[in-house]
């Protein structure tokens, strides 16, 4: 996470124990932060899988073959019991011929000793992504710039291609499970299947085209949104202006707004999405005076 994120996030949590706020947050172990002495903070682990319960996942997944138990074993020791990472290697198998038939009910495609599981989610994904015809993997990662969830109006506004394309290859990523449709109304939305699938996607793209991007989604917000009540913040690298970082204001419940600070700053900030609302239970505020319910 770069710096300003960090300490836009970090504002956000000094700010919890006087707003009606539940802040949920979910991070990989590797990440560190200061919170962990609050009296306000709770902390969950979620485990793997233990094997039992990763063995009836993949039971699920794959069927009842007698052929497929060393598979199976390969998968469980592999993944270690990640859910998301032996759900992506099954659909890699099956994508590579691996594996042949449907879900419940799929058969070695190829004998046992030739098949190779990626030692990593990320590199699954990304051997995913690159399988993808070149026009639905740079739809992929054009997405991925925005960030985890994708408004429609935006991606077409950003995109190359006529709206019937693009929705042609928004129906093939659905199919391929890579995004999710999340929202019909009052704006069509969609989101990644996994933040991990986000970030790979956008890790597959040279820095000059993200600059391009991130230019583009600015100037396409600007213009769709002037004016409007709209509550969400896009924050990345322009190639004129450096970062775009995002500020909110307090408003009305009806009148969620944000406003975009141009700073002169070098480093890049990846793309968020937040809803931000004041409660109608609280106090009125004066605009910029800090945060409020959400």
């Amino acid at each position: 996470m770069d710096a300003e994120t960090q300490g836009l996030l970090d504002a956000l949590v000094e700010g919890l124990p006087t707003a009606r706020i539940l802040l949920l947050v979910n991070y990989r172990p590797e990440y560190g932060h200061g919170w962990g002495g609050k009296t306000y903070y709770s902390q969950l682990r979620l485990d793997p899988l233990p094997p039992e319960s990763a063995e009836e996942l993949l039971h699920s997944l794959l069927g009842e073959d007698d052929d497929l138990e060393p598979l199976k074993r390969l998968l469980v020791k592999r993944t270690e019991g990640v859910p998301f990472f032996l759900e992506e290697s099954v659909r890699t198998l099956v994508e590579t011929g691996a594996l042949a038939g449907e879900r419940g009910g799929y058969r070695l495609g190829r004998p046992f000793d030739t098949i190779q599981v990626p030692a990593t989610v990320q590199a699954i994904l990304a051997a995913r992504i690159d399988r993808l015809p070149p026009e639905d993997k740079t739809l992929l990662q054009t997405a991925a710039v925005i960030g985890k969830d994708v408004p429609f109006a935006i991606l077409e506004a950003i995109s190359d291609t006529s709206e019937e394309t693009l929705r042609h290859g928004l129906g093939r990523l659905l199919a391929s499970e890579f995004l999710y449709e999340t929202a019909l109304f009052p704006e069509l939305e969609y989101t990644f299947k996994h933040a991990l699938t986000q970030e790979v996607a956008y890790g597959g793209l040279l820095q000059e085209r993200r600059r391009d991007l991130h230019a583009r989604i600015v100037r396409a917000f600007e213009s769709l949104y002037p004016g409007r009540s709209v509550g969400t913040l896009l924050s990345g690298s322009s190639p004129t202006s450096g970062s775009v970082r995002p500020t909110t204001r307090s408003a009305s419940i009806r009148e969620p707004w944000t406003t975009f600070e141009r700073t002169s700053s070098s480093s890049s900030a990846t793309c968020c999405r937040t809803v931000t609302t004041t409660c109608p239970r609280c106090p009125p505020s004066s605009p910029g005076s800090g945060w409020r319910c959400a």
